[in-house]
């Protein structure tokens, strides 16, 4: 990782005051990040994949897409998408912020659109897709469109990554990409907060098809 970025990181994870697009600090929640073993482990598979383009959904003060975006600078590959209507209004621009002031806006762009919009259009342009992290809104019914907004644009041999797995909402979305995605095959990682999926074929289910699911 660049010390430029190590010390970014650190920062925020010390929860200090951070710059937004408008220049001036702006307090951070301490509750809205991910793990630092989180973050490495987002690197970690994305550097093993090394995909063409990568997205995310949920992008917030950018803690993975730093860690995300760090490993495509090091290791010189990809581009990266992050899906987030609230960056402005909500977040103060630190995140793109933080992208553009480590030198990294060359592989990241910010897509300010809802999930579904956002997705949906990427599918109707072509975008094809080897890595999705997916950490938005965190309802059973948003998360589950993400996936199946996700697995239309997603390539064969690419992965889906959820995180926090300790709320009931993803963990039920999880009970159900297992029963009724037969085209996909969990991936066992590290991080218990984490669930990952691989993708091994196209949808190729019945119009019909439905397991139940607890």
């Amino acid at each position: 990782m660049l010390e430029t970025t190590r010390r970014k990181l650190d920062s925020m994870y010390r929860g200090e005051p951070q710059p937004g697009r408008d220049g001036a600090l702006h307090e951070i929640d301490k509750s809205t990040r991910i793990s630092v073993e989180q973050g490495e482990l987002l690197a970690t598979f994305h550097q093993k994949i090394r995909p063409k383009v990568s997205i995310e959904v949920g992008m917030a003060y950018g803690f993975s897409t730093l860690f995300i975006a760090d490993s495509m600078h090091e290791h010189n590959y990809g581009y990266h998408l992050a899906i987030d209507p609230f960056q402005a209004s909500h977040w103060h621009g630190i995140a793109t912020t933080g992208v553009n002031d480590l030198g990294f806006e060359q592989r990241v762009r910010h897509v300010n659109e809802l999930s579904v919009a956002g997705l949906t259009r990427m599918h109707e342009q072509g975008v094809r897709a080897d890595y999705v992290f997916i950490d938005g809104q965190h309802t059973f019914d948003s998360v589950l469109v993400d996936f199946f907004c996700t697995d239309r644009l997603l390539n064969i041999g690419g992965i889906v990554l959820f995180d926090d797995m300790w709320m009931p909402s993803i963990r039920k979305v999880a009970s159900y990409v297992r029963a009724n995605f037969p085209h996909y095959t969990e991936v066992p990682t590290p991080v218990a907060n984490v669930f990952c999926v691989l993708k091994n074929a196209e949808d190729s289910r019945r119009w019909d098809h439905f397991i139940d699911f607890n």
